[in-house]
C-alpha cells in the first residue's frame, strides 16, 4: 500500500543534508522560491505554538487557519490528513460518512458499503462539526477561537461514540486519523494534559489488531516522543537513536519506505546539534534495515541512506568554516574532500545539492576560484549521469554558475525597457562606476539591502557612482504598485518587454514563471537574488556579490573616499574631515534566544558564513529618513489609499511589525489621515485614531520611551473627543497611565486607586492589550504593607484576569488567584534549585553559580514593572560583576520571539531561563506577581525575596563584603 509522504521535519526527502531552501535562500531568494517562499521548518513540536505566534490565541488562530486549509483540500472532514506534520495517513483519504475516496488521494483504496443506522448519524455529525470548524461562530477572534476549540472537543466525543458502534476497518482507520489530529491540535495550543492524552491515544492505536492502524500508532508515538526530545537540549544522540531503533524493530523485518522517511527526518535534530557521528550512525542503521528489501523503493532508499551517511562523515560544514576563517590549506582540503566524496557515492540529486551549496557559498563569500574548481569537479562527476531529473538540475545549475563567474573582468551591459516601456540606454553610463542590482518586490533580502545601496548612492553619486535596478517581478503591476506606495528610487529601474506584455505567466501545471528565464538573469546566470554586479569605469565587471559593507569598500577603492557633506561655519576655514564610519554593532552577549531551525551543520555554517561575509553596513541612515524606510507610505497618497495602507500594514506578521521603522511608518500614515485637507471621513478618522493608539501602545509596551511619550500626548489631544469608540479608548489609556503613575502616590491613596482599577477591569472584556495594565496593577498591590490586604487583592484581580480571552493574561490571573502554600518569607534560608533550558536553547547549569551571590529575577517582557526595574538590575550587575555577583533571569514569557527581541535589543549580559520549564519553577517557589526577585548566597540558599532591586541591594552588598546575614525572626 502506498502512503503520501511523511512530513514531520524540515529535512528534504532527498537527503538529510539538503539545506532548507538552498544556500542562497538563507541570504536571498531563489528562482524556485518565487514569488514568496518561507524557509521556516515545516515541522514544529506537537506541544509548541507556531514559531511566529505572538500568543496562545495566535497559536489557536494558526491551527484554525491550517484546519481550514485541510478542509478545503478534502482532509479532516473525518478523512485522513497528511498535512501539518501529521504521521502518514492510514489507508489513503477516505470519508467515514460516505466511504468515498478523497479526490486528492491517488491511491485511496476501495471501501465496502456505506455505513447505515446510528453509525451513519454519528458520522454525519462528525462531518457537520468539521464543516463548522471552517468558520466557527463569534464576532471577535477570541470568540471564534473559543468556539473552534469547543467544536474540536465535540468532534472528539463524536469520534469516540462512532468507535463504539463497530465501524468497519476502513472507517475506523480514518476516525482514528481525525482523532489523532484533534489531539495534536489540543497539544499545540496548550490544553492541560493534552500531551499526555496524545501519548495515551497513540499507544491505543499502536495496539490495534489492524496492522496498518498499528503502524500509524507507532508513527504517532515516534512523532510525539521525538517532539518531546526536541523540546529539550540534546547533548547526545542516544535518545533519538533509541527511538529510531524502536521504530525499526516494530516493523519486524518488513520495513516500509514511509518508516524509513519518518526515521530519517529525525536525524535532522542530530545534525542541528552537531552530533554528526550519531547522525551518521542513525543513517547507517536505517540503511542496514532496508538493504536487501524486495521493494524497489525501499532498496533505493537504502542506497540513498548510505550516501547520506558518507556525506555526514565528510563534515563539509567544518571544511567550509575553515575556508571562511582562512585556515591554512583550507581551500585545497575542501577540493580534495569534494573529489573524494564524488568518488565514493553515486551521482545523485542529494549529493549534487549539497556540493552545489558548498560551491555557491564559496562563490558568494569571495572564493571564486575555489568555487569554480568545485563546480568543475561536480560537472566532471555528473557528465554521464542517466537520470534526466539529475542531469537537468546539474545542467541548469552549473550552467548558471559558469555564466556568473565568467562575468568577472568582462564588458557588461544592461538590456531591457523601463517601466513605462521605453528602451533602456546603457550607453549613458559609460565612464561611470555602476552597481547593477537584480531584485524583486517580493524578495525580503533584496529590500533589506536597499537602504545600504541608497546610503552608498548618496555618498558616492557626486563622484560618479550610479545604480541600475533590474527588477525581476514577473508581473509588472506588482512593481508599479510597490513604487506607488513606497516612492520611486533615485535611479533607473529596468524590466523586460516580455514582462510588460504579460507573457511571464504560470505554466499549464500552475507553476509560476521563473525569473531566471527572463532575458537579463538568463544571460547572467542569476538564479538567486539579490544579485549585485559592480561595473567599473571601463565598462567591465569589477566584482560580484558586493553586499553590505563590501559595497562601500569597493567604491572607496574605485572612486576614493566619499566627500564630506559638512559645510564649515567659517567659509574661509577648511572643511572638517569626514566623520569616521560608525563602529560595528557590539557582539551579542549571552542570553539571546536562538531560532530553532532544523538545518544541517552545513546549513548553519552557511547562515553564519553569509552573516560574517556580509555584515550590516557600517553606517545606515536612521529609519526615520523617509527615503530609506521601506515601510513608509509614499507622500502623495490619497486619504483612502492611506487607510488601505494602514490596514494592510497591520495585517503583516508580527515579525515584520516589530522591525525598526515599521511603527514610525504606520504612525506617520495615521497622522496624515488625521491632518488631511479636506478632512477625512469619520470611518477613516476612526481607523487612523485606533490604529495609531494601538501601534503607539504596542511599541510603548515593548519599552520604547519615545512611543510612550507620543501615546501620552496623543491621548491628551483626544480628551474632548465625544465619539464613543474614541472615548472608550481614551478612558482605558488614562486609567493605565494613572496606574503607572500610582507607583509614586502615597500609600493611603492606593486603596482608592485599586478599587477604581478593579471596578473598571471587572466590566471590561480583557485581551492582550490589558497585560501592561494588569502587571502594573499587581505592582501597586505589592506596595501594600499588610499581607492580608495584598492577598485579598491578588485573589480579586487574579479572578478577573483569569477570565481574559488572552491566554498569557488568563494564566497570570490564575497564578495570582491561587493562594500559595506559604509566604515569601518562608523561602528565606532554604536552598534554591534552578533547572531548565536557557534562552540560547542550552541546558542550564545551576551548580556553576555556587560560590557566587546571585539575584534570580522572575519576569516577563509584557510586564511593565519588570521592564522598568531591568535597568536597575543591569546597572547593579555591571557595578558588582567583578566582585562575584551574578544574575539569572527566569522568563515567564510564552512569546519567545518577543523575549529574543528584548534580550538582543537590551543586551542582557546574563543567562535567562525560558520555555515551558519556567512556569513549574514559578509555581515551585510560589511566584505569583512579577517581578519577583530572590537573592541567593554563595551556598545556594535564599536570603531575601522582594519585588524590586532596591530592597535586596543592601543585602547583596553585605554578602559581597563577606558579612553574615542574620536569619529572619520567626
Amino acid at each position: 500500500m502506498a502512503h503520501p509522504s511523511v512530513r514531520l521535519w524540515s529535512v528534504s526527502a532527498t537527503g538529510v543534508l539538503i539545506l532548507a531552501g538552498g544556500v542562497l535562500s538563507l541570504a536571498g531568494c531563489s528562482a524556485e522560491a518565487q514569488p514568496v517562499a518561507s524557509n521556516a521548518p515545516k515541522y514544529r513540536p506537537v506541544d509548541a505554538a507556531p514559531a511566529d505566534s505572538g500568543s496562545a490565541d495566535t497559536a489557536v488562530a494558526s491551527e484554525l487557519a491550517r484546519l481550514n486549509t485541510d478542509l478545503r483540500s478534502g482532509g479532516l472532514d473525518g478523512s485522513a490528513s497528511a498535512n501539518a506534520g501529521s504521521p502518514t495517513p492510514i489507508a489513503g483519504n477516505v470519508s467515514p460518512r460516505t466511504g468515498s475516496a478523497n479526490a486528492n488521494s491517488a491511491t485511496a483504496p476501495a471501501v465496502g458499503k456505506a455505513p447505515t443506522g446510528e453509525l451513519k448519524q454519528v458520522l454525519d455529525q462528525i462531518d457537520k462539526l468539521a464543516r463548522q470548524s471552517q468558520a466557527p461562530p463569534g464576532t471577535t477572534q477570541q470568540e471564534q477561537i473559543q468556539n473552534f476549540l469547543k467544536i474540536q472537543q465535540q468532534r472528539l466525543l463524536a469520534c469516540e461514540k462512532a468507535l463504539t458502534l463497530k465501524p468497519d476497518a476502513k472507517t475506523k482507520s480514518v476516525i482514528y486519523q481525525a482523532m489523532y489530529e484533534i489531539h495534536r491540535i489540543f497539544a499545540r495550543v496548550g490544553i492541560p494534559d493534552a500531551k499526555a492524552n496524545l501519548v495515551a491515544f497513540a499507544k491505543t492505536i499502536a495496539a490495534d489488531p489492524d496492522p496498518e492502524v498499528a503502524r500509524f500508532g507507532r508513527y504517532a508515538l515516534f512523532d510525539t516522543r521525538v517532539s518531546d526530545i526536541m523540546n529539550h537540549p540534546l547533548n547526545e544522540g542516544k535518545p533519538i537513536l533509541d527511538e529510531i531503533k524502536t521504530l525499526i524493530d516494530g516493523e519486524q523485518g518488513k520495513i516500509t519506505a514511509d518508516t524509513l522517511e519518518l526515521a530519517r527526518q529525525a536525524t535532522g535534530h542530530l545534525l542541528e546539534n552537531n552530533l554528526l557521528d550519531d547522525a551518521a550512525k542513525a543513517l547507517e542503521m536505517l540503511a542496514a534495515a532496508a538493504t536487501g528489501s524486495a521493494d524497489p523503493k525501499v532498496a533505493e532508499t537504502a542506497a540513498q541512506l548510505k550516501d547520506s551517511a558518507k556525506l555526514v562523515r565528510a563534515d563539509l560544514g567544518q571544511l567550509l568554516q575553515n575556508i571562511l576563517t582562512e585556515q591554512p590549506d583550507a581551500e585545497k582540503k575542501m577540493l580534495e574532500t569534494i573529489k573524494s566524496v564524488l568518488a565514493e557515492v553515486r551521482p545523485s540529486l542529494e549529493v549534487f545539492a549539497n556540493l552545489e551549496k558548498i560551491a555557491q557559498v564559496m562563490e558568494v563569500t569571495g572564493h571564486a576560484e575555489t568555487a569554480k574548481a568545485g563546480f568543475e569537479l561536480i560537472e566532471a562527476a555528473y557528465k554521464d549521469v542517466s537520470d534526466p531529473q539529475v542531469a537537468n538540475a546539474v545542467t541548469a545549475s552549473l550552467g548558471g554558475a559558469r555564466k556568473r563567474l565568467s562575468l568577472l573582468g568582462q564588458p557588461f551591459a544592461v538590456e531591457g525597457v523601463t517601466l513605462d516601456g521605453k528602451p533602456f540606454d546603457w550607453s549613458a553610463y559609460q565612464g561611470k562606476v555602476v552597481l547593477v542590482d537584480f531584485w524583486a518586490t517580493w524578495c525580503t533580502p533584496c529590500l533589506r539591502e536597499l537602504p545600504n545601496i541608497r546610503s552608498n548612492y548618496d555618498l558616492f553619486h557626486s563622484k560618479g557612482f550610479e545604480v541600475v535596478g533590474v527588477n525581476l517581478d514577473t508581473d509588472a503591476k506588482d512593481v508599479k504598485e510597490f513604487f506607488a506606495l513606497q516612492g520611486e528610487f533615485p535611479w533607473q529601474t529596468v524590466t523586460s518587454q516580455f514582462v510588460l506584455e504579460g507573457k511571464a505567466v504560470p505554466d499549464a501545471d500552475g507553476r509560476p514563471y521563473s525569473f531566471s528565464k527572463l532575458p537579463m538573469p538568463e544571460k547572467c546566470g542569476v538564479d538567486a537574488i539579490p544579485f549585485l554586479v559592480l561595473v567599473g569605469k571601463d565598462g567591465k565587471v569589477d566584482s560580484l556579490h558586493v553586499h553590505g559593507s563590501k559595497l562601500k569598500a569597493r567604491l572607496t577603492a574605485l572612486l576614493g573616499a566619499p566627500p564630506t557633506t559638512e559645510i564649515p561655519a567659517d567659509p574661509t576655514a577648511p572643511a572638517p574631515p569626514a566623520a569616521p564610519a560608525a563602529a560595528k554593532p557590539p557582539a551579542k552577549k549571552t542570553g539571546s534566544v536562538q531560532p530553532r531551525r532544523l538545518l544541517s551543520p552545513v546549513g548553519l555554517l552557511v547562515a553564519q558564513a553569509l552573516l560574517a561575509a556580509d555584515p550590516p553596513p557600517a553606517a545606515v541612515p536612521a529609519a526615520e529618513d523617509t527615503s530609506i524606510n521601506p515601510y513608509k507610505a509614499k507622500p502623495n497618497l490619497t486619504t483612502a489609499q492611506l487607510v488601505d495602507y494602514i490596514q494592510r500594514m497591520l495585517d503583516k506578521p508580527k515579525s515584520i511589525q516589530s522591525r525598526d521603522g515599521f511603527g514610525e511608518a504606520v504612525v506617520d500614515a495615521c497622522d496624515r489621515v488625521l491632518k488631511a485637507d479636506p478632512a477625512a471621513k469619520e470611518p477613516e478618522q476612526l481607523v487612523a485614531i485606533e490604529s495609531k493608539l494601538g501601534v503607539l501602545h504596542r511599541e510603548a509596551c515593548s519599552g520604547k520611551d519615545a512611543f510612550d511619550k507620543q501615546l501620552v500626548e496623543f491621548v491628551g489631544q483626544l480628551k474632548d473627543d465625544a465619539r464613543p469608540r474614541v472615548a472608550r479608548e481614551v478612558a482605558f489609556f488614562n486609567l493605565e497611565r494613572k496606574a503607572i503613575d500610582g507607583a509614586n502616590v502615597p500609600l493611603d491613596q492606593l486603596p482608592a486607586l485599586l478599587k477604581e482599577l478593579q471596578e473598571y477591569l471587572a466590566k471590561e472584556k480583557l485581551t492582550g492589550k490589558h497585560l501592561r495594565l494588569a502587571s502594573t496593577t499587581v505592582a501597586l498591590v505589592n506596595r501594600l504593607e499588610k499581607l492580608d490586604e495584598r492577598e485579598k487583592h491578588f485573589v480579586s484581580f487574579g479572578g478577573t484576569f483569569a477570565k481574559s480571552s488572552d491566554k498569557e493574561l488568563a494564566r497570570y490571573g490564575k497564578k495570582l488567584a491561587k493562594k500559595p502554600a506559604g509566604q515569601e518569607s518562608d523561602l528565606v534560608g532554604k536552598p534554591l534549585e534552578l533547572t531548565g533550558t536557557t534562552a540560547k536553547d542550552q541546558a542550564f547549569a545551576w551548580e556553576a553559580y555556587r560560590g557566587k551571590v546571585v539575584l534570580v529575577d522572575f519576569w516577563a517582557t509584557w510586564c511593565g514593572p519588570c521592564r522598568r526595574e531591568m535597568p536597575n538590575v543591569k546597572a547593579f550587575f555591571e557595578k558588582n560583576k567583578d566582585r562575584g555577583f551574578e544574575v539569572v533571569g527566569v522568563s515567564l514569557d510564552q512569546d519567545l520571539e518577543a523575549l529574543a527581541q528584548y534580550i538582543d535589543e537590551n543586551q542582557l549580559p546574563w543567562e535567562t531561563l525560558a520555555g515551558d520549564g519556567t512556569q513549574p519553577l514559578a509555581e515551585k517557589y510560589g511566584v505569583r506577581a512579577i517581578p519577583t526577585m530572590m537573592l541567593v548566597d554563595k551556598t545556594g540558599k535564599i536570603v531575601g525575596v522582594a519585588h524590586n532591586l532596591g530592597t535586596l541591594a543592601p543585602l547583596a552588598e553585605k554578602l559581597l563584603a563577606g558579612e553574615a546575614i542574620a536569619a529572619p525572626a520567626k
